[in-house]
């Protein structure tokens, strides 16, 4: 939403599709106090390593 408010507010509106990824910071999981207990440390190491990969493009994930 914030893309597309600050292209408004700008005069640039989007147009099309705009898919947002972890790259884009579009999608992601909450690693907080609330959850933080549920989740173990090795758990957080390997799901911190997927991420890492998907961003840097070594693990694709499909879009649909």
């Amino acid at each position: 939403m914030f893309r597309t408010i600050k292209a408004a507010k700008e005069g640039k509106p989007l147009k099309g599709i705009l898919e947002l990824g972890l790259r884009e910071k579009g999608v992601d999981y909450v690693d907080d106090a609330n959850n933080k207990s549920l989740i173990s440390p090795a758990a957080r190491n390997k799901a911190e390593e997927a991420r890492r990969l998907i961003i840097a493009g070594k693990i694709k994930v499909p879009s649909k």
